[in-house]
């Protein structure tokens, strides 16, 4: 759908290769500065060209970037088994235009969220470590990704993490998420990540659906597979209103909790 376009203002709907590209080898760079030595004319030159680009960069047209369009993208496509799923490509943690973020790539492995990614020197809390609120960051956005699978627009309410060991630097890490069950409004998530088989950090969190039907854009109306066509603006707003928010408020603590077996009162997600 094309929409009117000020003239310093860009659609960042369409991200480019160029602009993945370079991206990717900004996150390359911070990583190399962390992990190696280098003179301090190495550094100035660093500092000159970044100070130039950003100067060029910030002189252009803003982009707009549609929570809207965002939230069609994750709820109203069609997921393949064993397919990639598709963030906000700017997201810190899983969107691969971001020069700052993490760029794990998720996907969907049977009823399940799996992502592999190797956490980088720039994202250490301690040397060789990674930092507790990056881990965090990842079960958050695995488990966000259940969402998607589930075709079931909610929102983060509480979410905690348990480590096991010491999450390393430089070495692949699979993060699995997984739906466990549903007691109304209230998705009970839970994940686990594994490094050389062995599970280093455990997560659970309680997800808040946001009514299906407050975004459909009309009765009958669904695209192929069953998945409805969605309209994610608040009901009754104007195509200039802002969208329901997806994201909210996390706490992660040290010591983390299970929750109890819900099945009994809610039910099995399948």
């Amino acid at each position: 759908m094309s929409r009117e376009v000020g003239p310093r203002q860009a659609e960042a709907g369409d991200v480019s290769p160029a602009r993945i590209e370079a991206a990717a080898a900004l996150r390359r760079l911070g990583h190399a500065i962390v992990a190696h030595h280098a003179d301090d004319e190495t550094f100035r030159r660093i500092t000159v060209a970044a100070r130039e680009l950003e100067a060029e960069v910030a002189a252009s047209a803003p982009r707009r970037r549609d929570v809207d369009e965002m939230k069609r993208t994750l709820f109203s496509g069609d997921l393949l088994e064993g397919g990639r799923l598709q963030d906000f490509p700017d997201c810190i943690v899983s969107g691969e235009a971001n020069p700052m973020g993490i760029g794990m790539v998720a996907h969907q492995v049977g009823e399940e969220a799996h992502a592999r990614v190797i956490l980088g020197p720039a994202f250490e809390g301690a040397p060789r470590r990674a930092h507790g609120g990056v881990v965090a960051a990842v079960f958050d956005d695995v488990m966000g990704f259940m969402l998607a699978i589930k075709a079931l627009p909610a929102f983060t309410g509480e979410m905690t993490v348990r480590y096991l060991a010491p999450v390393p630097v430089g070495e692949e890490i699979e993060f699995r998420g997984r739906l466990d069950g549903q007691d109304g409004r209230k998705l009970f998530m839970s994940a686990d990540a594994w490094c050389a088989g062995r599970r280093i950090a455990e997560s659970s969190a309680v997800f808040i659906a946001l009514p299906l039907e407050r975004f459909a854009r009309g009765p009958g109306r669904a695209r192929a597979g069953g998945r409805p066509e969605l309209d994610l603006r608040e009901p009754g707003a104007g195509a200039s209103a802002p969208g329901i928010r997806l994201s909210g408020v996390v706490t992660v603590a040290g010591r983390g909790w299970r929750h109890p077996d819900r099945r009994s009162s809610g039910s099995r997600v399948s």
